[in-house]
């Protein structure tokens, strides 16, 4: 039997599903799987820039973390559920530091929050659409000594009083 010591392990992986309405439009679909992959790739470099700085002297940019050769984030539109329509985000924090990984997504909840309400791409929730019967039609007629009247079931009780009536009170 062999033991995996996940404290060492060389990442930590995130999995997330966003969820946007059904009423999403296929190009604002792909326009949101654009916006994930742009909020985790790494930013152009120019080459101006590139030599402006020298070794050692200018800051990683925040998704080195995540942008592993071997492990490049993933965005995929991937489901079509049962209220909403799926967008997986996979990605893998490096180094495996907890804290550093939750400050992490922070930031890119807070990006996906941003731009996609400017965008205009809605989020979804969990819902459910319920269809009523039609409504009873006023004096719909008789069921044995009870009729309806007003969308109400009227009828008498062993007292003779009629239900719903106010005389019965």
């Amino acid at each position: 039997m062999e033991v995996e010591n996940i404290g060492c392990r060389p990442c930590i992986r995130r999995d997330m599903n966003i969820t946007i309405t059904y009423d999403t439009p296929p190009e604002k679909i792909a326009r949101a799987v654009e916006i994930l992959q742009e909020i985790l790739a790494l930013p152009e470099v120019s080459a101006e820039a590139d030599s402006a700085s020298t070794d050692g002297d200018h800051e990683p940019h925040p998704n080195d973390a995540i942008n592993q050769p071997d492990y490049p984030p993933r965005v995929y539109f991937n489901e079509l559920n049962a209220d909403s329509l799926n967008l997986l985000v996979v990605y893998w924090f490096h180094p495996p530091d907890q804290w550093l990984s939750v400050e992490f997504a922070h930031r890119v909840n807070m990006q996906i929050m941003e731009r996609f309400n400017a965008e205009g791409i809605d989020f979804a929730f969990p819902s459910q659409t319920s269809a009523a019967a039609r409504p009873v039609p006023p004096g719909a007629g008789k069921l044995g000594d009870a009729t309806i009247e007003d969308g109400l079931l009227h009828g008498e009780d062993e007292g003779g009083a009629t239900e719903n009536d106010e005389s019965a009170s």
